[in-house]
C-alpha cells in the first residue's frame, strides 16, 4: 500500500490514468484492502457511538478521486429519473415524496468496485448498493428505511457473482441453500458514501440526521452509517450547476429460514430497484398487503 501511495508519474503518462492504475492496483491488492476493512469495525462503531457514524476519508484518497472521475464521466442518458411522480410507487407501503436519479452500479467497474468494498465493511450480508444524483430541488422527505426486501434465490446468486464471484463468503447471506419463491431480508445498517468536493454550505443537499437534529454535508470521501430503524431526510438541492453524488444503500440480513414463502411466479430476469426514498430502494416487485414490508411496523 505505502508504494502505491508514493506512486509516481511515469513521463507521458496522464495524471487520471495513473491515478486509475493505482486505484486498480490496490483493488488488487487482498491484503491492502482487507486491513482497510479491519480499520472499520462498523458494529462496534455504532455501538459507541449511538448506532450513527460519520467517517471521513474513509477511502485512499487515490481510490476516491478514481470514483469521482467514474461520476463525471457517466452521460446523462445512463441515469434514470426517480420521484413520486417519474415511477408508479403508489403500491409501496413505504412510499414518501422524493426527487433524484439512479444509476445501478453492477454493470459498472469503478462503481461496482467502492460498492464491493463498503460491502466488505459488513461481508457476511447482503449488499444492496445504487448510485445517486441530485440535481436542481432534488430532496427526500423524512423515513426511516424500516422496509422488508424480498429476493429469489436466483437473484442472489446474481449479486453473488458481482459481489463474491470466488466465493469467499459462502458462510454468509451470499452463502445460503436455494429456497423457493420469494424470501425476506432485513435491512440491519444503512449507509451514504458521498464523493462531492467542496460541497457548499449554503445550497442544500445537507443530510439531516432527526434522532438528533444534526445536519451533515455530502462532503468528499465520507461514509455516513446507521442502523435501521432511523428518521433522517435530505434537504432539497438549491443550486442550479451543483450535482450532489452518492453511493448509498443497506446491508442486508435474511429473515428466519422458515419464512421464505412457497414458489410463485417465476421471477424475471432484470433485478428491478425501486426507490421511495434515497436508503429506501427494494430489488423486488410490491408485495400486497398484508405482507411484510408495511411502514406501520415501526
Amino acid at each position: 500500500l505505502k508504494h502505491l501511495l508514493q506512486l509516481e508519474l511515469a513521463p507521458g503518462v496522464p495524471l487520471l490514468a495513473s491515478m486509475s492504475m493505482s486505484a486498480k492496483e490496490w483493488l488488487r491488492d487482498a491484503d491492502a484492502v482487507q486491513q482497510w476493512a479491519a480499520r472499520h469495525d462498523l458494529p462496534k462503531l455504532l455501538a459507541q457511538s449511538g448506532d450513527f457514524i460519520r467517517i471521513p476519508n474513509l477511502l485512499p484518497d487515490f481510490v476516491a478521486e478514481w470514483a469521482w472521475q467514474a461520476f463525471q464521466k457517466l452521460q446523462e442518458k445512463s441515469w434514470e429519473r426517480t420521484s413520486a411522480s417519474d415511477r408508479n410507487d403508489a403500491d409501496y407501503a413505504d412510499s414518501i415524496p422524493h426527487h433524484f436519479s439512479l444509476f445501478e452500479v453492477e454493470d459498472h467497474e469503478a462503481l461496482l468496485s467502492i460498492s464491493k468494498l463498503l460491502w466488505l465493511l459488513l461481508p457476511k450480508t447482503l449488499p444492496n448498493f445504487t448510485a445517486a444524483r441530485y440535481g436542481p430541488a432534488d430532496h427526500i422527505a423524512p423515513h426511516d428505511d424500516l422496509v422488508l426486501e424480498h429476493y429469489t434465490s436466483k437473484e442472489v446468486s446474481r449479486l453473488a457473482k458481482c459481489y463474491d464471484p470466488e466465493g469467499s463468503y459462502r458462510d454468509g447471506a451470499l452463502g445460503l441453500k436455494p429456497w423457493r419463491g420469494n424470501r425476506c431480508f432485513i435491512r440491519e445498517i444503512a449507509a451514504v458514501y458521498y464523493l462531492n468536493k467542496d460541497w457548499p454550505s449554503d445550497v442544500g443537499g445537507e443530510f439531516v440526521d432527526l434522532t438528533t437534529g444534526h445536519k451533515y454535508l455530502p462532503e468528499f470521501n465520507t461514509l455516513v452509517a446507521f442502523r435501521v430503524p432511523r428518521m433522517h431526510e435530505v434537504t432539497a438541492v438549491e443550486s442550479i450547476r451543483l450535482r450532489r453524488y452518492s453511493i448509498f444503500g443497506w446491508w442486508l440480513q435474511p429473515e428466519d429460514e422458515s419464512k421464505a414463502e412457497p414458489e410463485v411466479e417465476k421471477p424475471s430476469n432484470v433485478v428491478k430497484k425501486r426507490p421511495a426514498a434515497e436508503l429506501a430502494v427494494v430489488k423486488k416487485r410490491p408485495v400486497p398487503a398484508p405482507q411484510a414490508g408495511k411502514r406501520a411496523r415501526a
